[in-house]
């Protein structure tokens, strides 16, 4: 069976997709026939065929694709061929946050799949309706004041509307202050990806680290400092994917915090050159 999450909201993606591997894997908790497919990947190679071999070790099969509009058009075909008949023991979930050309092969069975999920961002009561389910997810009791309030300071972006409440749970307060006066690491997570300067990055994120910072917050305010940033787009959207993975797999229990930061960490491009005597020094001191 084919599922299309059709949308631009990466967040409420994320959130389906985990929702579909917890359904997979509370059947099939070894997850050997679970995969997951990032078509942008340059690295990838992949033989579409394989979508219609059958399951060798679990009663069924799970594959996750996105990014399958960065495919070259021939790919597309080849692989919309296979989607278009899969065996019943296979569940393919597709995303692209960008929408696929309504007049391609792959678009058009894409919206022929028998299973469709929204992932469109959020707006008014729908907003609303989330922030109230998240908070509860939390344990938190928010009034219609502090809805609206957080729609006013974050908008319709879940990621930050995400962090704002787990730190409101894990800080039992009933407002932070990391969004309007983002001091501290916060900024210097933007400042240090402005300059592309990784080393004193991975520094802050270290400094996270002892400080037992919530890892959550971590990833939030590092996913939104990512968003922020312009220069290299291909590496904002691998990085912000890889990050959601991170913020997945901690949501599952998959990993624990210093195992995410040390992934954070060791993903961050290699700084270009060595430092020098006083740049040693720095953060001989201070990290």
């Amino acid at each position: 069976m084919l599922i299309f999450i059709s949308g631009t909201d990466s967040y409420l993606a994320r959130q389906a997709l985990a929702r579909l591997r917890q359904q997979y894997q509370a059947k099939n908790p070894n997850n050997l026939e679970l995969a997951v497919l990032e078509a942008g990947d340059d690295s990838l190679t992949t033989n579409w065929a394989d979508l219609q071999a059958v399951p060798l070790f679990s009663s069924s099969r799970l594959i996750i694709i996105t990014g399958a509009g960065l495919l070259p058009p021939a790919e597309q075909d080849t692989l919309a061929h296979y989607l278009g008949n899969l065996p019943p023991t296979t569940v393919v979930a597709l995303w692209d946050q960008k929408p696929l050309p309504a007049k391609s092969v792959l678009g058009q069975i894409c919206q022929r799949a028998p299973k469709q999920i929204s992932v469109e961002p959020l707006e008014g009561k729908a907003l609303e309706r989330w922030i109230l389910g998240e908070a509860s997810q939390r344990s938190l009791k928010l009034t219609e004041a502090q809805v609206k309030q957080l729609n006013e300071r974050f908008g319709n972006d879940l990621w930050a509307l995400s962090t704002e409440l787990t730190s409101q749970a894990l800080s039992h307060q009933q407002t932070s202050s990391w969004s309007k006066n983002p001091a501290g690491e916060s900024l210097d997570y933007f400042r240090h990806l402005q300059a592309k300067n990784w080393r004193a990055l991975k520094g802050a994120l270290h400094r996270a680290s002892r400080r037992g910072e919530p890892i959550e917050l971590v990833v939030g305010v590092l996913a939104a400092a990512i968003r922020r940033q312009r220069q290299d787009k291909a590496w904002q959207v691998a990085a912000t994917d890889f990050l959601s993975d991170i913020d997945l797999g901690l949501k599952l229990g998959l990993i624990e915090a210093d195992e995410a930061l040390s992934l954070i960490s060791s993903r961050l491009p290699q700084p270009t050159q060595a430092a020098v005597q006083w740049e040693r020094q720095y953060y001989e001191t201070f990290s």
